[in-house]
């Protein structure tokens, strides 16, 4: 079981500034532990961009020092990307010292992987996971983007997004949902979903997995949220109600924990 591709761009036309950059960062998001060479061609493919615009952003991200060539001329994320990766280390540091250990303990507990995610933009990433030690597993990636509207990970980030902004994502998501999932779409579900601080999903990334969030959530500070999601086969009714306990319980830990370092 894979996480979703990265999130499609249109195909280029005249754009502003602020839209020509969002493709500079979906080319970029293009690459994760997973995946990480590509080409232009491929690159080109996956955001639906003409070969010409790819080669340009690409150039434009090689150019910055972004990206490199590699030795069969595919690209790869290059030094000055690392520069990145150190500063959100240092910044998530004190989180992280928390919240590891938290989700290994939950990954112990119900025996699936165990995700931590917050919301940039209009997606939501993953910013670390303990993996489940079972063959099968759901596998994702340190950085990896979902959208908001699928999982439920993602919606509960959505849930707490500031009205105008959640609205405005919506206007632009509802044509790809599914009619079935449009209910859990609307503002009063979202709002209950904010108001308890948990979540759940059924098949709504990947066939027969369901999936489980509950937020991290102090006030005046970025929402997190802490999640599980594995086959139906391994999680019946009884398994999922204690899935989701542990995870409730455990993001009321963190935030515990969060609050006395704070202080």
């Amino acid at each position: 079981m894979t996480a979703p591709a990265t999130p499609a761009a249109t195909k280029a036309r005249p754009s502003s500034g602020a839209e020509t950059g969002r493709k500079l960062l979906h080319v970029l998001m293009c690459f994760s532990g997973s995946r990480p060479s590509w080409s232009v061609a491929d690159i080109a493919a996956q955001l639906d961009l003409t070969m010409s615009t790819a080669y340009r952003y690409v150039g434009l991200l090689k150019e910055e020092g972004f990206l490199e060539v590699s030795g069969d001329s595919t690209y790869r994320v290059a030094e000055r990307a690392m520069s990145l990766a150190d500063a959100y280390t240092a910044n998530r540091s004190g989180i992280m010292d928390i919240a590891l250990p938290v989700m290994a303990r939950v990954r112990d507990e119900i025996g699936e992987t165990v995700l931590l995610a917050r919301r940039i933009g209009e997606f939501a990433f993953c910013i670390d996971r303990v993996e489940s030690l079972e063959a099968v597993r759901l596998q994702f990636d340190r950085g990896q983007a979902m959208s908001l509207h699928s999982g439920s990970m993602p919606r509960l980030l959505l849930s707490y997004m500031p009205e105008r902004e959640r609205n405005r994502y919506l206007e632009k998501a509802r044509p790809v949902v599914s009619p079935d999932r449009l209910p859990l779409l609307e503002s009063a579900a979202l709002a209950k979903i904010a108001e308890v601080g948990h979540a759940e999903s059924m098949e709504e990334i990947d066939p027969l997995i369901w999936g489980a969030a509950a937020a991290i959530h102090r006030p005046g500070e970025e929402v997190l949220v802490i999640g599980t999601a594995g086959p139906v086969y391994r999680l019946d009714e009884k398994a999922r109600l204690h899935a989701k306990k542990v995870l409730i319980d455990a993001a009321a830990e963190i935030v515990a924990a969060l609050g006395i370092r704070s202080r």
